[in-house]
């Protein structure tokens, strides 16, 4: 079975996506290494975490599509929420951050709303 990726964001050389995985979404970071030494050949690391799932959408609003964006060294998940399934008619727009606290090789935290 193929999973296609929708949203993929660069960030420190990694890049990130989601996942959908048995209705549980997953955080999956491909770490790729380019080596300085062209003897040796590039590597790719990949990791997957859970994540509380943010495809919350406020009152009233039951659709919406998300976008993965850096910015500022920061992944951002911007939710464009949509009233009855009509993608012209926004509801609501909010931003999540993922939160990397600690060391970048652990799990994140998970989404934060700003």
């Amino acid at each position: 079975m193929k999973a296609v990726i929708a949203e993929v964001a660069a960030l420190r050389g990694k890049l990130h996506f989601t996942s959908l995985e048995s209705r549980q979404e997953k955080m999956c970071i491909v770490d790729l290494d380019f080596p300085h030494d062209h003897r040796h050949p590039p590597t790719a690391e990949f990791r997957r975490f859970d994540v509380p799932d943010i495809h919350k959408f406020p009152q009233d609003m039951c659709s919406g599509t998300i976008f993965l964006v850096e910015s500022l060294e920061e992944l951002f998940a911007v939710c464009i929420c949509y009233v009855d399934f009509d993608v012209e008619n926004i509801g609501a727009v909010l931003v999540y951050k993922m939160d990397f606290s600690g060391d970048e090789s652990q799990e994140p935290l998970g989404w934060r709303r700003v």
